[in-house]
Order: structure tokens, then C-alpha cells, then sequence
């Protein structure tokens, strides 16, 4: 399956940013208080209310010239799940996965596929151009194509000058 995805612009991300953290929070503190629960500690309970929370998929993040190109592993999810936001500095990506097993299905012994809120940020080495980014998602892989901010040089053509060394 291959579709095209259309990318969001953005001042900031940082409120979805605290409202999951908050969530994770809150489920981290539900789980500290649940009785009879083994628990490992608050990390351990931080790392469970993530996981209960969201799920991250693997991504990578690599530049060709002036290009910030993002992949991401995301498997079994339709292009119009995927929302996807950009600002001058980071991208995130966000879709609500669903995953059920139905009675006629059999017995079920072993799931690992994901369910619940898929949630990525990825901050940029450099800033980029937001509305200049192309997104597609081809066999379970997303591809986000974003180029760099120009630069008062690149945007002229001239080549930066570097400062003359002092000796």
C-alpha cells in the first residue's frame, strides 16, 4: 500500500509534548497506588505507564545535501491515520492504532502488535522548512522528506565565506 501524507504546520509542539507527559504521570502515579502489584520501583512504574500510554515506532533520521529525510517503521497503519506536524525544528508524529482480536480468530497465544496512540517527536539538527516537507507511506514505511532553512548565503547561490584565519 503507498499513499501520500499531508503534513501540518506549526508554531511549537510542546503542548502535545505536556500533555503526554502528563498522562504518563498520571498512569506512572495510578500504577505506584495500585495494591497487591510487585513493582520494581518508579522507574519501572514510569517505563510500564509509557508503554500503557503510547508506543514509539523505530525511526531514522539521516541528511542527504540539504535534505532531512525521516523514516519510520509504521506497519499496518493507513496514510489518512497519520497526522503528522512539522515546525522549524522538530516533526511529530501521532496516529491512533487499533488492533482486536474477534472471537472467530481462535486463541490467541502470542500478540505483539501495537494498539493505542502512536506518538514520535524528533527535533532536527538544523532548522528546516516546514511547508516545503513531502511525506509518503509506501509498504509500512513513512518517508518524510523536509529541506533546510536557507541561509542568507544559499539563498543568494554565493558560497559561505569562512573568516580569514589569524596566523
Amino acid at each position: 500500500m503507498a499513499g501520500t501524507i499531508k503534513a501540518r504546520k506549526a508554531d511549537s509542539i510542546a503542548d502535545e509534548i505536556d500533555a503526554l507527559d502528563r498522562q504518563i504521570r498520571e498512569r506512572a502515579w495510578e500504577l505506584s497506588r495500585t495494591p497487591h502489584r510487585r513493582s520494581d520501583g518508579a522507574a519501572a512504574d514510569w517505563l510500564e505507564a509509557e508503554r500503557d500510554v503510547m508506543w514509539r515506532p523505530a525511526v531514522e533520521l539521516k541528511q542527504e545535501g540539504r535534505d532531512f529525510i525521516v523514516s519510520a517503521a509504521i506497519a499496518g497503519i493507513a496514510p489518512e491515520q497519520v497526522d503528522l506536524t512539522l515546525t522549524p525544528t522538530d516533526l511529530l508524529l501521532r496516529a491512533e492504532i487499533e488492533h482486536r482480536h474477534a472471537a472467530a480468530d481462535g486463541s490467541v497465544h502470542i500478540c505483539e502488535f501495537h494498539r493505542g496512540r502512536l506518538f514520535r517527536a524528533i527535533r532536527f539538527p538544523a532548522p528546516i522548512q516546514p511547508g516545503k516537507a513531502k511525506a509518503s507511506l509506501t509498504n509500512g514505511l513513512l518517508t518524510v522528506r523536509v529541506p533546510m532553512q536557507e541561509t542568507a548565503a544559499t539563498a543568494s547561490g554565493k558560497p559561505a565565506r569562512r573568516p580569514a584565519r589569524k596566523s
